[in-house]
């Protein structure tokens, strides 16, 4: 059972990395904006809501997948340390 939260922990990393990379170019601008520093914070939200692909999707699927990776490496870490004690204590047995 150990085996099959591991490998899909270790695959939901990867799924997770994917998402995160799909977010942040949902939510990028893909043409140059000249003179970036002169525009104000407020002004550079609004150039991206407009210019982006889907800036609100965006940033929600890198919320989510941000929250997600971090479940997942908590998992593979702990089963990991998990299956190294075990070994460890089956070591010091023989």
């Amino acid at each position: 059972m150990g085996k099959k939260i591991k490998h899909f922990s270790f695959v939901g990393i990867f799924t997770t990395l994917f998402t995160f990379a799909l977010g942040y170019f949902l939510q990028t601008i893909l043409f140059p904006i000249q003179d970036l520093n002169t525009l104000s914070k407020e002004e550079l939200l609004k150039t991206q809501k407009e210019a982006a692909l889907n800036y609100d999707l965006g940033i929600v699927l890198m919320k989510i997948s941000l929250v997600l990776l971090i479940i997942f490496v908590f998992i593979y870490l702990f089963l990991f340390f998990l299956n190294c004690k075990n070994k460890f204590a089956t070591y010091r047995k023989k």
